[in-house]
């Protein structure tokens, strides 16, 4: 059967919702939190590895509740991450594809850099330093909450250098195009997020 209004087989009434609708672009599947939240628990696993290493060489006394204050500091990433996923506001970065090959290459990059530990392992120690000199004012004594706060810290200190990374990629894109593409108006301000 086809679609065509003039063919004795389509009902002129039929409610046009009746045909598969598609959505937007960047528009998750059904599934789309489980996958997300699959994702970002992958992402965010190997990303903290190298602050793992670090918490455990540093502090091998660290307890079992400390090490549950580590994990629960990096949930708190993971879901932030699959809740902001699922936002109408990521979906429309999907419509930015210089935006989103930044996101893409700034996350692999981070990943690559947690397995070849050597390279993490400075960035992970100098902002976990920082974390733990901020937050061991505020605890006398490790326990859950100050690995806890340590991680939070860390963590947000960590996607900040990311955050600007992506956004020095996305920069060198936009400028890499403006000075080799024949039209000058390739990139429109427009599709700027």
């Amino acid at each position: 059967m086809t679609n065509n209004p003039m063919d004795a087989n389509v009902n002129p009434y039929e409610s046009p919702a009746a045909e598969t609708v598609v959505g937007p672009p960047g528009a998750h599947p059904t599934g789309g939190v489980l996958r997300s939240f699959a994702k970002w628990s992958i992402i965010c696993s190997i990303s903290a590895a190298p602050s793992f290493f670090w918490g455990f060489s540093v502090h091998q006394e660290i307890s079992r509740i400390a090490s549950a204050g580590m994990i629960s500091g990096i949930a708190v990433f993971i879901v932030a991450y699959s809740l902001v996923e699922c936002t109408r506001f990521y979906k429309r970065l999907h419509d930015v594809p210089l935006l989103m090959r930044a996101i893409k290459i700034g996350y692999w990059t981070r990943i690559m850099m947690s397995i070849i530990f050597p390279v993490a392992l400075f960035l992970d120690m100098f902002t976990g330093m920082i974390s733990l000199s901020l937050t061991q004012s505020l605890f006398a004594e490790p326990s859950f909450w100050s690995v806890f706060a340590t991680t939070l810290l860390q963590g947000t200190l960590l996607n900040i250098l990311l955050f600007g990374y992506m956004g020095v990629l996305y920069t060198v894109q936009i400028l890499w195009i403006r000075l080799f593409s024949k039209s000058p108006n390739v990139v429109p301000v427009s599709q700027a997020p």
